[in-house]
């Protein structure tokens, strides 16, 4: 899981309520600024975009590269790019690890997965080109069919493009969204919608966050949003069966209604924002959203239905991955 967080005295804990062990890999740095900047910003799209989809042809093979090419989609001093990573249906117990194009794979990975799974991780990944190609390679060591879904960009050092636009403002995590606790379960077809807090929703495009679905009924997908605006056919989270949790981190767009989370499967959602990024939030541009019922309603209205810099490990207490 990518995970954004304020630090404390140059650090960060981590806390385990299982015994296991932890690894560690450092992709970048979000550096304090008083001022405008060309450098290090966040450009969101309005929409995410799916750069990447395997699933046309046959499964990579285990130990294959798969290489996103980002020509037309982000600029050409872009530094890094902003998204998320999905493997499906793995061959085998492995991992997946995106690097700039062209460059040698290092001893990291973004994602990790179990055979058989579908798994889904957010990632920022520093750009490379090789020859008019700008983009990305994942090296894929679990046999998995990859989809990437690009949600936004780092700026790199234009002095034409000096703004306060984009940078990250970090805050100590705070819980906005808990279905659990509200006991209003989020049913299959349903996107759920909740409000930000000031100043993040009047002084922010973006969010980073962690999204949790837990109490899963069936397999599906959940997609972040602007709330009250245009959903692509894109995804944040996987999940593969019922009574199931599973948490990914995620940069997602923000509008004037907040935040929407598309369901396609049921279960609880948690969503805990742990910063924001400068700018506007985008318009509304549709009515709240339908929220479907509990599965119970249909049955007793019918009597039949049909069923930023190149990735480096900084710490690791484990021989393998």
């Amino acid at each position: 899981n990518l995970v954004t967080i304020k630090l404390g005295g140059g650090a960060v804990d981590l806390t385990s309520y299982v015994d296991c062990d932890l690894i560690v890999d450092l992709i970048g740095v979000y550096r304090p600024t008083s001022e405008p900047v060309a450098s290090g910003r966040l450009v969101a799209f309005e929409s995410a975009v799916r750069a990447l989809d395997t699933r046309s042809g046959a499964p990579p093979a285990v130990g294959s590269i798969s290489r996103v090419n980002l020509n037309g989609l982000v600029p050409s001093d872009a530094t890094a790019v902003v998204g998320t990573l999905t493997a499906v249906t793995a061959a085998a117990a492995g991992f997946v690890t995106a690097v700039p194009r062209g460059t040698a794979v290092p001893d990291t990975s973004n994602l990790n997965v179990g055979a058989g799974e579908t798994r889904a991780v957010g990632v920022i990944t520093r750009l490379g080109s090789e020859g008019d190609v700008l983009g990305v390679d994942l090296y894929n060591f679990c046999g998995a069919h990859l989809l990437f879904d690009v949600v936004g960009y780092m700026t790199g050092p234009n002095p034409r493009a000096v703004s306060a636009q984009g940078l990250f403002v970090p805050i100590t995590p705070t819980r906005v969204h808990d279905t659990p606790r509200a006991k209003m379960r989020v049913w299959h077809g349903g996107p759920t919608q909740f409000s930000l807090p000031a100043p993040i929703n009047t002084s922010a495009q973006s969010i980073a966050m962690n999204l949790t679905v837990t109490s899963t009924v069936d397999a599906g997908f959940f997609t972040l949003y602007a709330a009250q605006t245009v959903r692509r056919e894109t995804s944040n989270l996987n999940v593969t069966g019922s009574g199931q949790t599973v948490a990914n981190n995620a940069i997602t767009r923000i509008s004037t209604a907040g935040v929407a989370c598309y369901s396609f499967g049921a279960a609880h959602i948690i969503c805990d924002v742990m910063g924001w990024y400068t700018g506007s939030p985008a318009r509304i541009t549709s009515s709240p959203p339908y929220s479907p019922p509990a599965p119970g309603w249909w049955a007793r209205a019918a009597t039949s239905c049909c069923s930023a810099t190149a990735p480096k490990r900084v710490a690791r207490t484990a021989t393998s991955i």
